[in-house]
Protein backbone atom coordinates (compact mmCIF):
# COMPACT_ATOMS: atom_id res chain seq x y z
CA UNK A 1 0.00 0.00 0.00
CA UNK A 2 1.21 3.32 -0.59
CA UNK A 3 1.07 6.88 0.66
CA UNK A 4 -1.63 7.89 -1.05
CA UNK A 5 -3.56 4.62 -0.02
CA UNK A 6 -3.07 4.62 3.39
CA UNK A 7 -3.71 8.53 3.19
CA UNK A 8 -7.15 7.88 1.76
CA UNK A 9 -7.65 5.29 4.70
CA UNK A 10 -7.45 1.89 2.02
CA UNK A 11 -6.60 -1.63 2.86
CA UNK A 12 -6.11 -4.57 1.37
CA UNK A 13 -8.38 -7.07 1.37
CA UNK A 14 -7.51 -10.48 3.25
CA UNK A 15 -6.54 -12.39 0.09
CA UNK A 16 -6.13 -16.20 -0.21
CA UNK A 17 -2.09 -15.42 -1.02
CA UNK A 18 -2.37 -14.27 2.63
CA UNK A 19 -3.05 -17.39 4.08
CA UNK A 20 -0.21 -18.94 5.48
CA UNK A 21 -0.77 -22.66 4.22
CA UNK A 22 -0.67 -21.06 0.47
CA UNK A 23 1.69 -19.01 1.41
CA UNK A 24 4.16 -22.07 2.18
CA UNK A 25 2.87 -23.49 -0.94
CA UNK A 26 4.24 -20.78 -2.82
CA UNK A 27 7.51 -20.41 -1.18
CA UNK A 28 8.13 -23.88 -1.74
CA UNK A 29 7.78 -24.03 -5.25
CA UNK A 30 10.50 -23.98 -8.02
CA UNK A 31 11.19 -20.77 -9.74
CA UNK A 32 11.35 -21.35 -13.41
CA UNK A 33 13.37 -18.45 -15.51
CA UNK A 34 11.82 -18.24 -18.55
CA UNK A 35 15.27 -19.77 -20.52
CA UNK A 36 13.60 -19.76 -23.85
CA UNK A 37 12.36 -15.85 -24.03
CA UNK A 38 15.43 -15.00 -22.72
CA UNK A 39 17.47 -17.07 -25.76
CA UNK A 40 15.52 -15.53 -28.42
CA UNK A 41 15.87 -12.25 -27.21
CA UNK A 42 19.52 -12.87 -26.85
CA UNK A 43 19.77 -13.99 -30.83
CA UNK A 44 17.40 -10.65 -32.05
CA UNK A 45 19.78 -8.58 -30.39
CA UNK A 46 22.71 -10.38 -31.89
CA UNK A 47 21.10 -10.46 -35.49
CA UNK A 48 20.59 -6.55 -35.17
CA UNK A 49 24.24 -5.81 -34.09
CA UNK A 50 25.16 -8.02 -37.03
CA UNK A 51 22.72 -6.52 -39.28
CA UNK A 52 24.00 -2.98 -38.09
CA UNK A 53 27.80 -3.65 -38.62
CA UNK A 54 26.94 -5.04 -42.16
CA UNK A 55 24.45 -3.00 -43.85
CA UNK A 56 24.94 0.06 -41.35
CA UNK A 57 21.64 2.78 -40.60
CA UNK A 58 19.53 3.97 -43.58
CA UNK A 59 17.81 7.42 -43.62
CA UNK A 60 15.73 8.10 -40.73
CA UNK A 61 12.59 9.30 -40.72
CA UNK A 62 9.32 8.57 -42.01
CA UNK A 63 9.68 10.03 -45.78
CA UNK A 64 11.07 9.17 -48.83
CA UNK A 65 14.85 9.95 -49.35
CA UNK A 66 17.04 11.01 -52.51
CA UNK A 67 19.89 8.61 -53.07
CA UNK A 68 22.26 9.05 -55.80
CA UNK A 69 25.44 7.22 -57.23
CA UNK A 70 27.17 6.52 -60.27
CA UNK A 71 26.57 3.52 -62.61
CA UNK A 72 28.17 1.86 -65.31
CA UNK A 73 25.55 2.45 -68.53
CA UNK A 74 25.34 0.60 -71.87
CA UNK A 75 27.66 2.95 -73.37
CA UNK A 76 30.23 1.94 -70.85
CA UNK A 77 30.31 5.53 -69.31
CA UNK A 78 29.40 6.33 -65.95
CA UNK A 79 26.22 8.05 -65.54
CA UNK A 80 24.45 10.27 -62.54
CA UNK A 81 21.20 8.48 -61.41
CA UNK A 82 19.34 9.14 -58.22
CA UNK A 83 16.23 7.42 -56.78
CA UNK A 84 14.21 7.90 -54.15
CA UNK A 85 14.20 4.96 -50.65
CA UNK A 86 11.78 5.11 -47.64
CA UNK A 87 13.41 6.00 -44.56
CA UNK A 88 13.11 4.09 -41.14
CA UNK A 89 11.84 5.38 -38.31
CA UNK A 90 13.14 2.27 -36.43
CA UNK A 91 16.74 3.70 -36.93
CA UNK A 92 18.24 0.61 -38.36
CA UNK A 93 18.48 -0.59 -41.35
CA UNK A 94 17.51 0.43 -45.46
CA UNK A 95 14.71 -1.09 -46.52
CA UNK A 96 16.18 -3.38 -49.07
CA UNK A 97 18.69 -4.46 -46.59
CA UNK A 98 16.04 -4.99 -44.35
CA UNK A 99 14.91 -7.41 -47.56
CA UNK A 100 17.84 -8.92 -48.00
CA UNK A 101 17.99 -10.38 -44.08
CA UNK A 102 14.66 -12.35 -44.94
CA UNK A 103 11.72 -9.50 -43.55
CA UNK A 104 8.83 -10.13 -45.13
CA UNK A 105 6.70 -7.59 -46.90
CA UNK A 106 4.05 -7.94 -48.65
CA UNK A 107 5.07 -7.67 -52.41
CA UNK A 108 7.32 -10.36 -51.46
CA UNK A 109 4.95 -12.50 -50.00
CA UNK A 110 2.23 -12.37 -52.34
CA UNK A 111 1.64 -12.60 -56.24
CA UNK A 112 0.35 -9.27 -57.24
CA UNK A 113 -1.64 -9.06 -60.77
CA UNK A 114 -0.12 -5.80 -61.91
CA UNK A 115 3.54 -6.45 -60.29
CA UNK A 116 3.83 -10.18 -62.08
CA UNK A 117 2.41 -8.50 -65.92
CA UNK A 118 5.19 -6.28 -65.60
CA UNK A 119 7.69 -8.54 -64.82
CA UNK A 120 6.65 -10.71 -67.48
CA UNK A 121 6.21 -7.46 -69.86
CA UNK A 122 10.45 -7.04 -68.76
CA UNK A 123 11.27 -10.85 -69.04
CA UNK A 124 9.96 -11.45 -72.80
CA UNK A 125 11.81 -7.84 -73.42
CA UNK A 126 14.79 -9.72 -71.82
CA UNK A 127 14.68 -12.63 -74.09
CA UNK A 128 15.21 -10.84 -77.50
CA UNK A 129 18.84 -9.36 -75.79
CA UNK A 130 22.15 -10.55 -76.41
CA UNK A 131 25.84 -9.74 -76.17
CA UNK A 132 27.03 -6.45 -78.05
CA UNK A 133 30.52 -6.75 -77.93
CA UNK A 134 32.42 -3.68 -79.15
CA UNK A 135 35.08 -4.42 -82.46
CA UNK A 136 38.00 -2.39 -80.47
CA UNK A 137 37.32 -4.89 -77.39
CA UNK A 138 36.60 -2.14 -75.09
CA UNK A 139 33.88 -3.78 -73.79
CA UNK A 140 30.17 -5.58 -73.91
CA UNK A 141 26.85 -5.17 -72.83
CA UNK A 142 23.43 -7.04 -72.42
CA UNK A 143 20.99 -5.38 -75.68
CA UNK A 144 18.88 -5.66 -78.21
CA UNK A 145 19.45 -5.56 -81.32
CA UNK A 146 18.55 -2.58 -81.85
CA UNK A 147 20.07 -1.29 -79.30
CA UNK A 148 23.28 -2.29 -80.71
CA UNK A 149 25.55 0.31 -82.46
CA UNK A 150 26.05 -1.62 -86.09
CA UNK A 151 29.41 0.28 -87.16
CA UNK A 152 31.08 0.07 -83.57
CA UNK A 153 30.06 -3.04 -82.41
CA UNK A 154 28.93 -6.63 -82.97
CA UNK A 155 25.76 -8.02 -81.52
CA UNK A 156 26.35 -12.12 -81.04
CA UNK A 157 22.99 -14.18 -80.12
CA UNK A 158 22.92 -18.11 -80.54
CA UNK A 159 21.13 -19.30 -83.11
CA UNK A 160 20.29 -22.90 -84.59
CA UNK A 161 23.07 -22.98 -86.51
CA UNK A 162 25.39 -21.20 -83.89
CA UNK A 163 24.61 -22.48 -80.23
CA UNK A 164 25.68 -21.84 -77.48
CA UNK A 165 27.22 -24.03 -74.72
CA UNK A 166 25.09 -27.72 -74.26
CA UNK A 167 23.23 -26.57 -77.88
CA UNK A 168 21.25 -23.91 -76.02
CA UNK A 169 19.55 -21.26 -78.06
CA UNK A 170 18.77 -18.95 -75.33
CA UNK A 171 21.43 -16.45 -74.82
CA UNK A 172 23.87 -15.23 -75.15
CA UNK A 173 24.70 -13.65 -71.55
CA UNK A 174 26.78 -11.08 -71.54
CA UNK A 175 29.75 -12.13 -69.37
CA UNK A 176 28.38 -15.19 -68.86
CA UNK A 177 29.01 -16.99 -72.25
CA UNK A 178 32.71 -18.99 -71.90
CA UNK A 179 33.06 -17.95 -75.92
CA UNK A 180 32.12 -14.18 -76.04
CA UNK A 181 32.98 -10.78 -73.74
CA UNK A 182 35.29 -12.85 -71.12
CA UNK A 183 38.31 -10.88 -71.40
CA UNK A 184 36.58 -7.37 -72.33
CA UNK A 185 34.73 -5.00 -70.01
CA UNK A 186 31.01 -5.86 -69.00
CA UNK A 187 28.63 -3.03 -68.37
CA UNK A 188 25.17 -3.77 -66.80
Amino acid sequence: MGLVGRLFGRSFRKSVAQDTNVREQLDDMEDYRPMFTYWVTTVQILVLFISIVCYGFGPFGIDMQTRSGQVLVTSLSLQQVDYMEPANFWFGPRANDLIHLGAKFAPCMRVDTKIKKEIDKIQAKERETACCIRNDDSGCVQSSQADCSKTISTWKKWTMGDAGPGGRISGSVCGLDPNECSPVRMAG
